[in-house]
């Protein structure tokens, strides 16, 4: 594996240059001390990466002046955070830039070991630059190389797809068994005004207040995209255009990839302080292909229609789909939120309850509590998402709701019920966090398509009517998992982390059960888990 010289020279000096952090990528990890203030300000949260323009000056309103002493001057989004007190008990978020560029390592040094006695081990190095100037222009670049032997079911997931799990990179397995991946992706940022945001690059995104998207998510590789964000009033719209890659007739890594091409709106409306309610809107069409060549459609470029009536204007069969999202505040350390996926919806089949198999959505329902049993810093965050047979799936394998070989949204595709549980606790350097997700699907089996994988023509299906949750293969996963971590608090690139979990998939043809222990140094890129 060779790791590019200037990568390794400025990790050796990263510790003296790193100093602030723009870019934070607070995705699907376990509610903490940034959530639970940026859940309390007048702010729209649910687009991610955060970048910290955007939070300054937002009011977070608490009942009890003492509320300060415990927030005080703290660290948020990288960054030192003064919460300023202001007539009528309301308090302004100021971010205090300590500096303009920052070089910050980011590296794995884990090993572990499986209850068969296989050792795991997990080697990467890298850096991310940061920096911006006068508040207006940013950019973000990431660098990385790796190998690694991971736990069983990471190991078939990039045996199949092909790409590394929670990288989305792709993958090469050396003669002595390893994954070996390179990682490169970044972007740039301009912030003319206070209202408008315009960013441009490769990278991963993640939209959602809950562990897992239904709309975007974390899950597949970084795409290269231009997005926009305008926020006036009580509104924040955001528009997204991505160009992704389908590797669905590529057997190997050396060509024959098919391009297609995603537009993307999130429209944030924040009617009260309690209050958000946000609808989603996205399509995806196919580029070249043996027949035509179609490139990015500038029909789509509209920001002011839905995208159906473009679609049926157009004559053609793209991937549409419509999504609404809400947040509910009940206090300052609970919130409610949720999510509806619709990928077509036909309410007279719905009401027929035959089982069409064109009844395609998803939904999400969670919470997060912030300071469980008044301990402060305890977090608490419980979820439960389903998605129907045949959702995200398309007629045309080049037009379904994936990139790079994984799917955009769920890490388990469709047909599954899943309900996650998290416990996380934070004080001086040391977290502390367990998880349990237990998850029931339909897997597809025996060359059948029952609406599990996403990359499948849903016109290979076995059935018009009676599909039902979990058809095909019904199997349950249940992974548990405990993880410790410490950062030095006066040098954060330095990190230990020890992860001991447990994972068991069964059905009526097969048992598996794996345990395994890993830990090391460890200061990811963004969000890693194990836990599908």
């Amino acid at each position: 594996m060779r790791i590019p010289g200037l990568v390794f020279i400025f990790c050796l000096i990263a510790p003296v240059l790193a100093e602030s952090q723009t870019f934070w990528y607070q995705n699907g990890e376990a509610p903490n001390y940034n959530d639970y203030i940026l859940n309390n300000a007048d702010a729209h949260t649910a687009i991610k990466p955060w970048y910290n323009n955007q939070f300054t000056g937002a009011p977070i309103k608490f009942k009890r002046r003492e509320t300060l002493g415990m927030l005080g001057k703290k660290e948020l989004l990288g960054v030192d955070t003064l919460l300023v007190y202001e007539p009528g008990k309301t308090y302004t978020l100021l971010l205090q830039e300590r500096g303009k560029c920052s070089v910050t390592p980011v590296y794995s040094a884990l090993a572990g070991v499986n209850q068969r006695g296989t050792t795991l081990q997990e080697f990467m190095l890298g850096a991310q630059f940061q920096g911006q100037l006068n508040h207006k222009f940013g950019y973000n670049l990431n660098v990385a190389a790796g190998s690694a032997v991971f736990p069983t079911h990471q190991d078939s997931i990039a045996k199949q797809a092909r790409v590394l799990p929670g990288w989305g990179d792709r993958v090469y397995r050396s003669g002595d068994g390893k994954l070996n991946w390179q990682h490169i992706s970044g972007s740039v940022t301009w912030q003319p005004s206070k209202v408008f945001y315009l960013s441009a690059g490769r990278d991963k995104h993640f939209w959602g207040e809950g562990h897992r998207s239904l709309f975007i998510s974390d899950v597949s590789a970084p795409m290269t995209y231009l997005k926009q964000t305008t926020s006036i009033w009580k509104l924040q719209y955001t528009s997204l255009f991505t160009a992704l890659k389908d590797y669905s007739v590529s057997p190997d890594f050396k060509g024959g990839f098919r391009n297609k091409w995603a537009a993307m709106h999130y429209i944030s409306f924040n009617p009260t302080r309690w209050l958000n309610l946000s609808v989603f809107e996205s399509v995806i069409w196919q580029g070249t292909d043996n027949n035509r060549f179609r490139g990015f459609d500038p029909n789509y470029l509209n920001p002011l229609v839905f995208y159906r009536p473009v679609e049926y204007s157009l004559g053609s069969s793209d991937n549409v789909f419509l999504g609404f999202a809400a947040k509910l505040r009940i206090n300052r350390n609970n919130v409610l939120y949720g999510q509806i996926l619709l990928d077509e919806f036909y309410l007279k089949e719905i009401r027929a309850k035959a089982g069409w198999w064109a009844n395609k959505y998803g939904i999400q329902i969670g919470f997060k509590s912030y300071n469980v049993f008044f301990v402060e810093n305890l977090h608490m965050q419980g979820e439960f998402n389903m998605i129907r047979p045949f959702t995200y799936s398309h007629g045309s394998v080049q037009q379904s709701y994936s990139h790079a070989g994984l799917p955009i949204a769920h890490p388990s595709g469709s047909n599954f019920a899943e309900v996650v549980g998290i416990l996380a606790y934070d004080n001086k350097g040391f977290h502390v966090q367990g998880k349990l997700v237990v998850n029931v699907g339909g897997r597809d089996t025996s060359g059948l398509n029952y609406g599990n994988n996403v990359l499948l023509s849903y016109t290979t299906r076995e059935l018009e009517y009676g599909n039902e949750l979990f058809q095909g293969l019904t199997t349950a996963t249940i992974y548990a998992e405990t993880r410790l971590s410490y950062t030095i608090p006066k040098f954060r690139w330095v990190r230990f982390e020890l992860t001991a979990a447990a994972r068991r998939e069964a059905n009526d043809h097969y048992a598996k059960n794996q345990v395994f222990v890993i830990g090391g140094l460890h200061i990811p890129l963004w969000n890693s888990s194990r836990d599908f």
